[in-house]
């Protein structure tokens, strides 16, 4: 991939999410003292300024997700690299239907969280949207976030895979099993290891897709390691392996741009995360 067309898209957004914070992401990350050598460019940030949450925020989420799709569309068209900084998980809405739109071929997908994601308004105890942008990206759930410049799902089942798995609800669970979605649980990439799960989930998902992407979410890794997320979960991704098995992505042709969401620099320590951050992108983007 080449660095010199990279441009990072700030979404700027946590009205989705369970706790306020993420928001501050992108403009943390803009002006990081230790990602400046990188020479980023950055697009306009989205924003919002809705104090609305849960389903309330229906409305503002479609708005904002529709503006980020028009972003990755032109990339994703122009074949030219793209990066998604969050905010909320939501924003992956956004990211992922507007690539769909770009390609004239099927998108595959990796996601990489904790968590499922893969909840609808339905399903969901608390209603937080950002725990139902995998499931809308599969067509699941209310039309204004499956209907982001897309008549179709954006994901079709065969061509997503999730990796780091360890904490989410039954609902979810069924929805991806019959989908027959491929899941790796953190059960089985202690066992395996992640540099063989992420082989396996690379050839997954472009056995029928030409081309894929890869949405992060901070709480993947062990909170020890990456602090500043609102939704911890214990036994995550060790990051210097997930550094590593990110660079088989990089090297892969077909690898077009990724997202990285949910980090809340509220709940960073000695700026840790933060400094991981920069590593996930030297590695996406800055490869030899």
């Amino acid at each position: 991939m080449i660095k010199d067309n990279l441009e990072l898209l700030g979404y700027a957004c946590d009205i989705a999410a369970n706790m306020a914070g993420s928001a501050k992401g992108p403009a943390i990350l803009q002006s990081s003292e230790y990602l400046k050598p990188l020479g980023l460019k950055w697009a306009k940030t989205l924003e919002t300024k809705s104090k609305k949450h849960q389903l309330d925020a229906l409305d503002d989420i479609h708005t904002l997700c529709k503006k980020l799709a028009l972003q990755t569309m032109h990339k994703a068209r122009e074949q030219h690299p793209f990066l998604t900084i969050g905010g909320d998980h939501s924003a992956a809405i956004g990211t992922w239907n507007g690539a769909a739109a770009g390609l004239k071929d099927p998108l595959g997908l990796i996601w990489i969280d904790a968590h499922m994601d893969s909840h609808t308004p339905k399903t969901s105890v608390s209603k937080n949207i950002h725990g139902m942008p995998l499931a809308a990206l599969l067509g699941y759930g209310d039309e204004k976030l499956t209907h982001i410049g897309n008549e179709e799902p954006a994901i079709q089942p065969d061509n997503l895979a999730l990796i780091g798995i360890r904490s989410f609800e039954d609902s979810e669970a069924n929805l991806l099993k019959m989908l027959k979605v491929k899941v790796y649980y953190m059960e089985e990439i202690q066992k395996r290891g992640l540099h063989q799960v992420m082989q396996e989930a690379i050839a997954h998902v472009t056995h029928h897709a030409k081309h894929f992407g890869v949405s992060i979410d901070v709480d993947a890794i062990n909170p020890e390691e990456a602090p500043a997320v609102s939704t911890p979960e214990k036994n995550g991704l060790i990051a210097a392996d997930l550094i590593e098995s990110l660079s088989l992505v990089a090297k892969n042709s077909h690898f077009i741009g990724a997202e990285i969401a949910e980090f809340n620099p509220e709940h960073d320590q000695q700026q840790k995360t933060e400094k991981l951050i920069k590593q996930l992108i030297e590695t996406l983007f800055y490869h030899s």
